[in-house]
């Protein structure tokens, strides 16, 4: 019998003799990578995202007050202030 061993020039033919009534060895692959869970993410990456949701909630805040029913008590501070 024979299976595939890796060497220093790359993989080679190992030749074993087995003995009656034996089993040839079993070839194993490792196990496949495995992707990061959220808890191992890069710490960078969930304050960035947190910044940007911070960022995205002000904007959309400051949108509501400007156009949405509270504008509606803004008043105009150049307006008040005529010369």
């Amino acid at each position: 019998s024979s299976r595939c061993a890796s060497g220093p020039t790359g993989p080679r033919v190992v030749t074993e003799r087995l003995r009656p009534g034996s089993t040839p060895p079993v070839q194993t692959r490792p196990p496949p990578p495995t992707r990061p869970t959220v808890t191992e993410t890069s710490p960078a990456l969930s304050i960035a995202i947190t910044v940007l949701l911070v960022l995205l909630a002000l904007t959309g805040f400051g949108v509501y007050l400007a156009f949405g029913p509270p504008s509606k008590g803004l008043t105009d501070p150049f307006d008040d202030h005529d010369d």
